[in-house]
């Protein structure tokens, strides 16, 4: 995790308000499966939604994409929209819930 982000989740920590967390990362590699142990570690609680992106579902599955494919990708505005769409339906369905 990146130090300047570092930094403020210790601020969440101390403040202990709710909190959602969105990452997008290239992804080709599969999911992340240290960013939730990472993120309550360093915040003391769990976030309400995280929401793992990855540049690796925006291209075509065949032939997989590699680190390569998505490091000299560049999000477009429709891959904006798409993103946007799921980040605020997750958060949406976790506030609610």
């Amino acid at each position: 995790m990146a130090t300047p982000l570092r930094a403020y989740l210790k601020r969440l920590k101390t403040n202990q308000c709710r909190y959602a967390f969105i990452s997008i990362s290239g992804g080709a590699d599969g999911e992340n499966q240290k960013l939730a142990g990472e993120l309550k570690k360093r915040v003391g609680k769990e976030p309400i939604a995280l929401i793992d992106l990855h540049i690796a579902d925006l291209l075509p599955s065949d032939p997989k994409p590699t680190r390569k494919d998505t490091s000299v990708y560049r999000i477009n505005n429709e891959d904006i929209k798409k993103l946007t769409n799921t980040i605020i339906k997750t958060v949406r369905e976790k506030i609610l819930n």
